[in-house]
């Protein structure tokens, strides 16, 4: 859509343009009407976004410029993909008088997200779905390419496409498989089998289904367990811990694992909370094993990383 206003003729291209940005602020209006209404809700909502960004999220930022999402895109574009793709960035090069504004916006923009995005402290893979969609556009438009200029009949063009996507296979197969398990849902059933009558710790990344939950999410089954606090870190230390009564804890890689990254550092004037929650974790870990464990993998939000402690 945005390159529409581009292929108009070019007496008729500003109106075009304005048209089309016309259309778009309308339409941000309508789907976002009730934020923009409660101008306060959207200013403190639009103020935290940019402060993650630029400083960080939750009290924990890294020097930038930064490599993770060259990792990111390393992972989601599978390897054999790449010579197609750098093949289709060559062959823009060679054409590059032919190319008009809008074919360089597409051609450059995944490339020019990336490195904007290895310059903000705040990473998650969901932020460069916009770059890996680009990136396989231009895959499809490189193999295109290829069988244009190697003059590939049917035969030859099925077999580049069986290497190009059945190569890929296998990640997807490992994908199925994350989906048909909720390390979650088993925790909670082992918990009821072996800890009923425990009193429980988490941390935020857990997310045991509570009561205040249960109206929301009908299918998570009860937890007989009791839960104290929604955060171990908020407890702040293991006498904190003892007070309160808690037997056990539930951890995630997925919330201790930032501690020990050396990526990562606290943000100034966050040092002290940030060496109180690393020295928590590293004694509810220390010197024993996790009496139920499984591993952080494929698909996160499933398989965070859970481990259970007894409180030491």
């Amino acid at each position: 859509l945005v390159l529409l206003p581009l292929r108009l003729p070019r007496g008729r291209r500003l109106w075009g343009v304005l048209l089309f940005v016309a259309v778009g602020v309308a339409l941000f209006a309508v789907v976002n009407l009730p934020l923009l209404l409660d101008s306060n809700t959207f200013r403190k909502s639009f103020s935290r976004e940019v402060g993650f960004v630029v400083e960080g999220q939750r009290g924990l930022t890294r020097s930038v410029p930064h490599a993770v999402y060259f990792d990111v895109f390393r992972t989601n574009v599978f390897f054999l993909l790449w010579p197609v793709l750098g093949w289709f960035y060559w062959r823009c090069w060679q054409r590059r008088r032919e190319l008009s504004g809008g074919d360089w916006l597409v051609v450059l923009f995944p490339v020019v997200y990336m490195v904007l995005l290895s310059f903000s402290p705040k990473e998650n893979d969901r932020y460069f779905f916009p770059a890996t969609a680009l990136f396989l556009c231009a895959v499809g438009m490189g193999a295109a390419s290829l069988r244009e200029r190697w003059k590939l009949g049917r035969g030859a063009s099925a077999a580049l496409l069986l290497v190009l996507v059945g190569g890929q296979l296998p990640a997807l197969v490992e994908y199925v498989r994350a989906y048909r398990h909720d390390d979650l849902a088993e925790l909670t059933q082992w918990l009821n089998t072996e800890l009923p009558d425990a009193v429980l710790a988490q941390d935020r990344k857990v997310m045991l289904p509570a009561e205040e939950r249960s109206k929301f999410l009908p299918y998570q089954p009860k937890l007989l367990p009791r839960i104290v606090g929604k955060n171990v870190e908020k407890l702040g230390s293991l006498e904190a811990l003892r007070e309160a009564g808690v037997t056990h804890v539930v951890l995630s890689e997925s919330s201790y694992g930032r501690y020990f990254r050396r990526s990562l550092r606290p943000q100034k004037g966050g040092e002290d909370k940030f060496e109180q929650a690393r020295a928590l974790y590293e004694t509810l870990r220390a010197k024993q094993p996790p009496l139920w464990e499984r591993k952080r993998d494929t698909v996160i939000y499933l398989h965070p990383g859970l481990e259970v402690y007894k409180l030491p």
